[in-house]
């Protein structure tokens, strides 16, 4: 599979028009390429999906039509899928006109030919028992530089440290649904969350790290403004000693 195009629905947020993501679709059907359409490219990160991960080793150059490329690429590291000899373009569907995504495809000098459908696994639907709407971190490990300030805010579990200390997403599921409070907290913008509507380093937008952090960090206690429950629990939780062989707190 040489150059397959993989395209998000990013079915469970609104950032991206149903009409653009609709014409890209429609778009592609006469691209000559192999055409992956999945529901939601977060999920199978979360998921780690080897699909995912086959998809990508298997590939001489990919093409991903989703959301924010800085966020693409974070959501494939934590899919394990971002195998170095292979390619990736990223087109950003939500910044992007349909029409200037399929020309650009067009302008690789690809033929008229009809697309090849692409069998992607099974997806969890909003009306089956398992669903969890896949709202979680996505970490730049281009910025990270592993203060663990993350690992200390979440209340919820969401992050640990592994077998090398890095702060890792351990656990995306525990995160709380549209909560991106250790987004703001960061003091290298080096937490993205996809799904976020406003358009922002913390959604993946390719802003100068440094400016960038003036724009959306914010403290404790601004974060707990009118929840000084929350913010005593994690004042308390600091104080405790830390277990940092296990990344437990």
């Amino acid at each position: 599979m040489p150059s397959p195009v993989l395209l998000c629905r990013c079915a469970h947020a609104a950032t991206i028009p149903a009409d653009r993501r609709e014409a890209v679709r429609a778009g592609l059907a006469s691209c000559g390429r192999a055409v992956a359409v999945v529901d939601d490219l977060c999920g199978l990160a979360a998921r780690r999906e080897p699909w995912l991960r086959d998809l990508v080793a298997s590939a001489e150059r990919l093409t991903v039509i989703a959301c924010h490329p800085r966020a693409v690429r974070g959501l494939l590291g934590r899919a394990g899928a971002n195998a170095v000899s292979t390619q990736i373009e990223c087109h950003d569907l939500r910044s992007n006109s349909a029409e200037s995504i399929l020309e650009a495809i067009r302008a690789d000098g690809l033929s008229a030919a009809p697309a090849t459908s692409v069998d992607v696994p099974e997806e969890p639907t909003a009306e089956t028992p398992a669903f969890w709407r896949p709202w979680f971190p996505v970490v730049d490990e281009d910025r990270c530089v592993n203060c663990r300030q993350c690992l200390e805010f979440c209340l919820f579990g969401v992050y640990e440290a592994d077998a090398d200390g890095r702060v890792v997403v351990a656990h995306p599921d525990h995160c709380k649904n549209n909560c991106p409070s250790c987004a703001r907290l960061c003091p290298h913008v080096a937490i993205m969350f996809p799904k976020i509507e406003e358009e922002s380093p913390v959604s993946g937008t390719l802003d100068d790290p440094a400016q960038a952090a003036d724009k959306v960090r914010l403290t404790r206690e601004q974060l707990f403004k009118g929840d000084g429950s929350l913010l005593d629990k994690l004042r308390a939780r600091q104080a405790r000693p830390r277990l940092l062989k296990d990344g437990l707190y």
